[in-house]
Formats: C-alpha cells, sequence, structure tokens
C-alpha cells in the first residue's frame, strides 16, 4: 500500500504514519512544505504508485483565526486538492482511487440529547466557523469526487485522546500539577472520545476496504465518559492526579441552565455521544478498548 497524507506533521498525522508503516504500508506526505499542491505536476509525482489520499491538513480550533482562515484552510484547501488530483487522473499522471478526508464531529453539532447520540446519516447542524468550514469541506469532497470517479470517504472524530494532552486537557494536566483543585466533581454526563489508535485502526480499515466507499463514518472508543472521568484520564500519567471537588448543587444548576449559551459550560456539562455501528458494520471494525 502507498498511502499520501496531507498534514502528516500534525499530532495525528505523525501518528498515523507510524501506524501505517506498521501494517505494511509506505507513506508519502503531502506537507505544505514538500509539495505544491498548486501544481499538478509536482502535486502528480508525488502521488505515483499512490492509491489512497488521507487529507488530514486544515486549521484546527485556533482562537485567533478569523472566518477567512478557516474557510481558505478548510474549504479552498480541500476543493483545490481533490481537483487537481482528479485532473492529475485524467491526464494519467496518476491513479488515486480513494481520498478519506478526517472532518470532525463538529460538523454535525456541539452537543446531543440524552439517550440520542449522533448517527452518520443526521442532518448537520454545526455551530462555529470549524464546524461549518469541515461541513463545506466534506462538501467539496463529495462533489468532486463523485464527477471524477474516485471514491471518498468522510471520518468525523470527536476528540482524540493521545499520549500528548493539548488543548483544554492540556490545561486541566497543568492545574492539576499545581494542586489547584477542579470543581467539576459529581457531574453525571457522556461525551464520546476517540483514541488516537482507534482513529488510525478506522482510517486503516477505510483504505482497506473493498467495496466502493462513498460514505460518512463516525468513530468513537465505544464507551462515553463522564467530565470527571475525562479529567481522571487526562492525568492518570502526571505525578499529580487531579483534585476534584463539587461545586454546591445551586451554582451547578445555573451553570447548567445557561450552559447552551457557552461552548465551554456545554463541553463540561452536557453530552456528545456517537453512534459508530454503521462504522463497525460498513467496515468490519471495532475499537480497541481503552482505559
Amino acid at each position: 500500500m502507498n498511502i499520501a497524507i496531507t498534514g502528516d506533521t500534525g499530532l495525528i498525522g505523525t501518528e498515523l504514519k507510524e501506524y501505517l508503516r506498521d501494517n505494511g504500508a509506505t507513506t508519502v506526505s503531502l506537507s505544505r512544505n514538500k509539495v505544491d499542491i498548486h501544481s499538478i505536476i509536482e502535486l502528480s509525482k508525488r502521488l505515483s504508485g499512490v492509491s489512497t489520499v488521507v487529507h488530514l491538513a486544515g486549521v484546527a480550533h485556533n482562537p485567533n483565526a478569523s472566518h477567512d482562515d478557516y474557510y481558505q484552510g478548510n474549504v479552498v484547501f480541500t476543493k483545490t486538492l481533490c481537483q487537481h488530483i482528479a485532473t492529475a487522473n485524467s491526464r494519467n499522471l496518476c491513479n488515486v482511487t480513494k481520498i478519506i478526508m478526517i472532518s470532525s464531529i463538529k460538523a454535525m453539532g456541539e452537543s446531543t440529547r440524552p439517550g440520542e447520540p449522533f448517527r452518520h446519516n443526521d442532518d448537520c447542524e454545526p455551530e462555529d466557523d470549524y464546524g461549518k468550514t469541515k461541513l463545506a469541506a466534506e462538501k467539496q469532497l463529495r462533489e468532486v469526487c463523485d464527477n471524477a470517479g474516485i471514491e471518498w470517504v468522510v471520518i468525523r472524530p470527536p476528540l482524540v485522546l493521545s499520549k500528548k494532552v493539548r488543548g483544554n486537557l492540556g490545561l486541566i494536566q497543568t492545574i492539576s500539577q499545581k494542586g489547584i483543585p477542579i470543581p467539576l466533581a459529581g457531574i453525571d454526563n457522556k461525551r464520546d472520545l476517540v483514541s488516537i489508535h482507534n482513529l488510525c485502526s478506522v482510517i486503516l480499515a477505510a483504505i482497506k476496504n473493498p467495496n466502493k466507499l462513498r460514505e460518512v463514518f463516525l468513530v468513537s472508543d465505544g464507551k462515553p465518559l463522564s467530565t470527571p472521568e475525562i479529567i481522571e484520564y487526562a492525568t492518570k500519567t502526571s505525578a499529580r492526579r487531579a483534585k476534584l471537588i463539587k461545586l454546591p448543587q445551586f451554582i451547578r444548576n445555573t451553570l447548567t441552565q445557561h450552559q447552551h449559551k457557552h461552548g465551554l459550560l456545554r463541553r463540561l456539562f452536557g453530552n456528545l455521544e456517537v453512534d459508530i455501528n454503521h462504522t463497525s458494520k460498513t467496515l468490519n471494525w471495532h475499537p480497541r478498548k481503552e482505559p
């Protein structure tokens, strides 16, 4: 297997390269500092012998990014990449048969109702620039690939867990190391996450699947965690574990009532569950049990 990867220098890309190589694949970098995707000739040279492209690159959560930053980095970049691959194919400069895009569960929305997980064919209602441009990028992928006869796969992961804790989990880890109590004990919500291993394994399953795939897949570890459990996971390898305390009930009630207005509160108190039955059945894939 010769697999090309955009964004292969990022957190997921670095892990994916190692995982694919461990499973017998040869990987080709489509990092922007390695190839100019605006040059069809240069791109096609990198794609010589490549059957599948895994598209990871894009603008992720960045408080300093504007809407245009997200649009250019996610939508325009995806459209350009797919169009140029299709053109190179049509000129017999390469023969890419499948493009797999790693999108985000945020393309569907920010939260779910109790007992009503996101399903792969649900209507999408993204709320922020990141989620909206990921959904728009998926549309560009589908349109270009359908017109060019290229298989496409969209994978929408929730929060990805790895040994390199980052973002809000990294902040929690830092707070814990300082011995500062975290007032989030007793929250009984359900949030699906996915380990980097399980994400890489579902990507490989999509690469190897022999069927003509034009599908959206949701992925998770198969067991949602509460906010306190997520915090415990983030600090389990730290020298100092998280010290969780309960907020007074009236404060918790107030925060819960207003969570729909604030993204952070929704992530702390709300639910985000995904149904992976379609993924498991179609790809004959099952997540490895994670701690």
